[in-house]
């Protein structure tokens, strides 16, 4: 007569209908894992919520480890390049911004008052220029662009030893961190070495 009141078989109310749940289930799931250390507090009591044993706990927890170390391995794959790229487009944004320089006012600016011969600077920014792709007017001595760690310097060596009649030792090239203004003084000091032998 009064199906979902108190005076019909069904309780009244949600409340209910989890009481009625929990005391039906509560010797089975209770007794189930009521001696597991991991599960505290109300839901020990009250044997409402089934975790599962000690061991499913241990195996999920893992995978989320797994999935987490996944996903951080993605972003660094995915951003790592980009970090690199961004930088490179940075330097070349900035040297690209720059006011040509002729050879005469390059080497009256940087290289006059050192005893760097000339002709270095000169013959050199071409070369250097090519091999990473700038202009040649707006290269500086300092220039060291990002992507010369990465690069096979084997062709820029080759050009610079055909150019100049040196020869690079592995001792060599400890001594050049590939700036422009590092391959200028080790050419100029071993100009300077051959005079001396003379």
């Amino acid at each position: 007569m009064f199906p979902f009141g108190a005076g019909g078989d069904r309780p009244c109310c949600a409340e209910q209908v989890a009481g009625r749940v929990a005391r039906i289930d509560e010797g089975v799931r209770f007794k189930r894992y009521k001696d597991e250390s991991w599960i505290t507090g109300p839901l020990k009591r009250s044997g409402e919520i089934d975790f599962g044993t000690g061991k499913q706990m241990m195996w999920c927890r893992a995978m989320r480890g797994v999935w987490l170390f996944l996903l951080v391995g993605v972003c660094l794959v995915l951003v790592l390049p980009l970090v690199f790229l961004a930088r490179e487009y940075a330097i070349r944004y900035r040297i690209s911004r720059r006011t040509p320089l002729e050879d005469d006012p390059f080497f009256e600016t940087f290289y006059s008052a050192v005893g760097v011969p000339a002709d270095i600077p000169r013959r050199l920014r071409p070369i250097y220029a090519r091999f990473f792709a700038l202009d040649p007017l707006k290269i500086r001595p300092a220039d060291r662009p990002p992507d010369i760690e990465d690069a096979d310097t084997s062709e820029l060596v080759t050009a610079i030893e055909r150019e100049f009649g040196v020869s690079f030792g592995d001792a060599d090239l400890e001594h050049i961190d590939g700036s422009f203004d590092s391959i200028v003084q080790y050419l100029a000091s071993q100009r300077g070495t051959e005079r001396h032998c003379s």
